[in-house]
């Protein structure tokens, strides 16, 4: 409107950060019931996040063309156009999709019922056992990630590899293409022994941040950023499929948003953390130890869960509703859903 002030961007940056709150947890919580089956939701996991990349890699590249197309501020146009016709691409979907799905009688509502919605599900993530660790060691991993590569990556770039700005976007670039070929091959595989697969995950995100702490070059840290990659999409893939198939599909949101706050929170910390872990450590030592964080969080979720975990065929589903999608009862304890309804 050529009348944008600086409070302006705060409303809008606020506005859309709090709906886009709602909107993640709600749309994985729709995919199982879209997706049909355990299989084809974890290949929509996989294709889905390499969308995502694929649209931040190429948006900030269509940037120099628009810009001899368009003013600037009519990218702000462009992108609530976007946003249109994704809500028209949602509403398409019409009747034959679950707008909700079924809830049970005397659902308290105010305050009081989002305080028992939250307690009723930290009691769901709690009687899940494999689920609980996955949460907890993702939101640890978070804060080593934000230290490792976040702050580190661009230190050693700089500090130790003597490059640039240019080494740094190589060493991401690595990262993001290994991002999207493990989200591809981890998709279209049929995972049986999932809880292994986040944990070993784990340990190959550790040994690729090891390769870039002592990377004699440019092109050995880039193999290690994109072998830390693929480690970080085992355990993302699998977790979350984890979420959709495993729990009620009224509380898929719900744990979703969870991990949204863990891992937010757990970016934050590591940010904060890096200063002083590398004010009194070499950049090397410091990737290290933080490398040397995420095996053990591998090695301790292995020693508690074993290499023995119980294969999940595709067809264990019990579909409690025609609204929930495909859930798993593998963890569940025997009681609880009674323990949930009071």
């Amino acid at each position: 409107m050529g009348s944008l002030q600086l409070w302006h961007l705060v409303v809008v940056a606020v506005v859309v950060g709090g709906l886009e709150s709602l909107f993640e947890p709600a749309l994985q919580a729709s995919l199982p019931t879209l997706a049909g089956d355990v299989q084809t939701l974890q290949a929509t996991n996989g294709l889905m996040d390499v969308t995502r990349r694929l649209a931040r890699a190429i948006g900030p590249s269509l940037a120099g063309l628009l810009s001899t197309l368009l003013p600037l501020t009519h990218f702000f146009t462009l992108d609530a156009i976007s946003f249109v016709i994704s809500a028209v691409a949602v509403f398409s979907l019409g009747r034959r999709f679950a707008w909700k799905p079924a809830r049970s009688r005397g659902v308290v509502r105010g305050v009081g019922g989002v305080l028992a919605e939250i307690a009723g599900a930290m009691r769901l993530v709690r009687a899940h056992r494999p689920l609980l660790w996955a949460l907890v060691s993702n939101g640890i991993i978070n804060i080593v990630w934000g230290m490792a590569f976040t702050i580190g990556a661009a230190l050693l770039a700089d500090l130790v590899l003597g490059g640039n700005v240019g080494a740094y976007g190589l060493i991401v670039g690595a990262y993001g293409v290994g991002n999207v070929f493990s989200n591809l091959v981890i998709g279209s595989l049929t995972i049986h022994r999932r809880v292994m697969t986040i944990f070993v995950g784990k340990l190959i995100l550790g040994a690729g941040f090891l390769i870039l702490a002592f990377a004699p070059t440019l092109w050995v840290a880039m193999l290690g950023s994109a072998l830390a990659s693929v480690g970080g999409r085992m355990g993302d893939i699998i977790m979350l499929t984890m979420i959709q198939t495993d729990l009620p599909a009224d509380q898929i949101g719900k744990i979703y948003s969870l991990r949204m706050i863990l891992a937010s929170a757990g970016g934050a910390l590591g940010l904060l953390l890096a200063v002083p872990l590398f004010n009194y450590l070499s950049v090397p030592i410091g990737i290290t130890l933080c490398a040397l964080i995420m095996a053990a969080i591998g090695v301790a979720g292995l020693l508690r869960f074993g290499f023995t975990e119980e294969a999940t065929p595709n067809s264990r589903t019990n579909r409690s509703n025609s609204h929930q999608g495909p859930r798993h009862t593998q963890y569940e304890s025997p009681n609880l859903d009674d323990r949930l309804a009071h």
